[in-house]
């Protein structure tokens, strides 16, 4: 096959482009240099100066064209040719996507006008929209000074002119998973213009981009036996990831609230938060969780705050209701659960991901502090990482009048219990001993009891303060009430004792207020008191 450049003259595009016959010919033309572009030795060797400007003297041509183009088939059988050999002539070659750079205006030009509604929902349009922004995507994928310069580009634009934004308004999945792959490979390249995807204003289109693959993103997951769903989940996940990774999630976090001020969380401020215990639990993340270099997640302790408050505040209303409802004797009343707003399941969800993600970077700092300091000083004088600093901080200086994460964890556990007894063993366990499902919801409140006797066993560990706390706020009685086996919740019997302990270790009127609780009997299963075990006698307070 003769080179196109000797086929087709620049000189003559003009022509061509006005003859149907001609004009088909020279898309023929290009699918085939497209195909053999495939070959990687082939697009290695590829480059000339005459077809770099054979090339690009083609992209001027079409552009040219203006809006018109989009209406003539035969030109639109032109541009995709073209728009796919540039693709893949610029696949992996840093020496191809410099020479073919030069064209980056004017692909981005027909990108954008292909990018009108009318076009991104018509079926007709689809290869093409997907071609040139592969193409876009190839020009940029490993090239950092490239990326730098188009990517705020892209991005800092009014939101209904922003070619990004109109782009995910596709309908065709394959152009979705594109543009988010643009996205991820540039920030692969250049982590810095993650800050680009967290503003939001008249000239800025980052966060609403952000948004848009978040509200996609839910879409994804929830496909069943979805291959290309699923990769363009990953693929979104992987943007994201790259924001979590500059230390935006807290403004990200932020920004995204719902604007109506009745609604505590939005649907994007929930899947973030998804994406966010799942990255964080991912083994390069725990690596550099508590890297001096990176900023502690701070905003989990002022969301888990908010998010305590508004659960507490709606699991009283729900308890004063079916107290109420008790008392005028109205057997035909329905209990109320707080479950049966939407928006309290929502809340509750999150919150038990705002704990784990406490948890998992409080464990994390606090296990590299001490690692750091035994290196030192020898073994057994860590010190608390940043974000348990910051969650005592809240407690006692912020929060503390109206209640801080120690509080409100306590007032949890107790409405908790009010609304949702738990399945106590009094017995020894048989076949016919019921047991709830711990995975059947959020019904029986298991995560949050788990989760919140845990947090208050990170923060009481070796700081009498903290235990001092407790203790006036009532919690040991709390705690020692969750020492016993729930069979809805079989584990949180272990975590209670475990943050017993942390309650106890070296607090003398903590261990004497423990003492008073001493039982007195074990209640059997008709519900009579009756002896305490032998064994229980006299047990030891750990000290």
């Amino acid at each position: 096959m003769s080179p196109l450049e000797t086929l087709y003259a620049v000189s003559t595009f003009p022509e061509i482009l006005k003859d149907e016959e001609a004009t088909l010919e020279l898309a023929s033309s290009l699918e085939e240099e497209a195909q053999r572009l495939q070959e990687g030795e082939y697009r290695s060797s590829y480059g000339s100066p005459s077809r770099w400007e054979w090339l690009g003297a083609l992209w001027i041509e079409l552009a040219s064209n203006g809006n018109s183009f989009a209406e003539q088939d035969r030109l639109l059988a032109v541009a995709l040719g073209l728009a796919r050999t540039t693709r893949n002539v610029v696949a992996g070659e840093r020496e191809n996507q410099r020479e073919m750079m030069g064209s980056e205006p004017f692909i981005r030009r027909l990108l954008t006008t292909l990018s009108a509604y009318a076009y991104v929902v018509d079926e007709r349009y689809f290869p093409l929209i997907r071609a040139l922004t592969q193409a876009l995507a190839n020009l940029l994928t490993g090239n950092t000074s490239a990326v730098a310069s188009i990517l705020p580009v892209l991005v800092q634009t009014s939101f209904d002119s922003n070619l990004i934004s109109r782009l995910l308004a596709s309908e065709d999945l394959k152009t979705l998973f594109s543009v988010v792959v643009l996205l991820r490979n540039a920030l692969d390249v250049w982590p810095a213009g993650a800050s680009l995807f967290a503003e939001r204003g008249p000239l800025t289109s980052g966060l609403s981009i952000t948004e848009a693959i978040l509200r996609k993103m839910s879409v994804w997951f929830e496909v069943e036996d979805g291959p290309a769903e699923e990769a363009a989940f990953e693929a979104g996940y992987e943007f994201i990831s790259h924001l979590i990774e500059a230390d935006m999630m807290g403004e990200l976090f932020e920004s995204l609230k719902h604007p109506s001020e009745t609604e505590p969380i939005s649907a994007a401020q929930s899947t973030l938060l998804k994406l966010y215990d799942a990255h964080s639990q991912r083994p390069s993340s725990i690596a550099s969780t508590s890297s001096s270099a990176r900023t502690p997640p701070i905003f989990l302790v002022q969301t888990s705050i908010t998010y305590m408050s508004y659960i507490s505040s709606a699991m009283t209303s729900a308890f004063a209701s079916n107290s109420n409802a008790t008392a005028s004797s109205s057997t035909s009343a329905a209990k109320v659960s707080p479950f049966s707003d939407v928006r309290f399941e929502k809340v509750y969800e999150a919150l038990v991901l705002v704990l784990q993600g406490l948890l998992r970077v409080g464990l994390q700092e606090r296990e590299l502090e001490e690692k750091e300091v035994e290196d030192v000083a020898g073994p057994g004088e860590g010190e608390e990482g940043r974000t348990v600093r910051e969650m005592k901080e809240l407690e006692f200086i912020g929060q503390g009048a109206g209640g801080g994460v120690i509080e409100n964890s306590l007032d949890l556990l107790r409405l908790a219990d009010l609304i949702e007894p738990r399945l106590i063993r009094t017995g020894p366990v048989s076949s016919e001993t019921p047991r709830s499902d711990p995975s059947a919801g959020p019904k029986g409140f298991a995560h949050l009891r788990r989760d919140l006797v845990r947090i208050l066993g990170l923060l009481s560990y070796g700081d009498k303060v903290v235990q001092d706390r407790v203790r006036e706020k009532g919690g040991l009685e709390v705690v020692l009430g969750l020492c016993a086996m729930d069979e809805g919740n079989p584990y949180l019997r272990e975590h209670s004792l475990f943050t017993m302990r942390c309650l106890l270790v070296g607090n003398a009127e903590s261990q004497d207020r423990v003492k008073e609780l001493q039982p007195r009997g074990v209640v059997d299963e008709e519900g009579q008191l009756g002896d305490m075990p032998e064994r229980w006698k006299n047990a030891p307070v750990s000290s």
